[in-house]
């Protein structure tokens, strides 16, 4: 079979190359955990680690930025990719549509305040449905067991619902448990989406 040419009017790219073997087989181990929240008029900061760690601190502590509880059984699904065709020469372009990731959140949050007043048993589900309700409004981090954080630059859509998972022993209670899935319109594990930074290394206590 023939191959198709380069293009005449493009310029050959530069590839990268790996750096010596590394002999010590390292990987990378890591869990996701859970997510931050942010409005979307909200523009996260730049620059050296130090003042970005220090700007993270200061939106965590003025209520800009909030955190879920650690979640259950995080679970990225395929990417969805849309095949454009563009000319008869070569295949179908791969176009991704977004990606989604199912989790739990099997926490219970008991509020009680004076100032402001506040007396919630179920406050769980009043955090959850703010995220619901304002979820066009809405970005996110993605956090792992570490503290490290990523940027998810895409919107989500998001939905919820109250289960419970049946105990194995008769007669035993049910645990209750709230279930999601989130939707992304890119994908959340891009590449190019590297580590951002590390609530520990930024003061912030999750």
């Amino acid at each position: 079979m023939a191959s198709t040419p380069c293009f005449t009017n493009c310029t050959p790219a530069q590839l990268i190359g790996l750096p010596s073997p590394d002999c010590s087989n390292t990987f990378r181990q890591t869990t996701p955990i859970r997510f931050g929240f942010y409005n979307c008029d909200i523009t996260l900061p730049t620059g050296d680690q130090a003042a970005v760690n220090a700007a993270m601190l200061a939106l965590a502590e003025s209520g800009d930025l909030v955190f879920s509880n650690r979640l259950f059984n995080m679970t990225f699904e395929d990417p969805n990719y849309e095949e454009i065709a563009i000319d008869d020469c070569r295949p179908s372009i791969q176009v991704l549509q977004g990606r989604a990731v199912t989790f739990e959140d099997r926490y219970i949050q008991d509020v009680s305040s004076v100032s402001p007043f506040i007396n919630d048993t179920f406050f769980d589900y009043t955090y959850w449905m703010d995220k619901l309700t304002n979820q066009g409004n809405i970005r996110f981090l993605l956090g792992y067991c570490n503290n490290d954080f990523r940027k998810i630059d895409f919107i989500g859509s998001l939905r919820g619902f109250v289960n419970y998972i049946r105990p194995t022993t008769q007669g035993a209670t049910a645990t209750e448990t709230k279930q999601f899935r989130l939707l992304f319109n890119g994908d959340p594990l891009d590449m190019r989406n590297k580590v951002f930074f590390n609530a520990t290394d930024a003061g912030i206590i999750l």
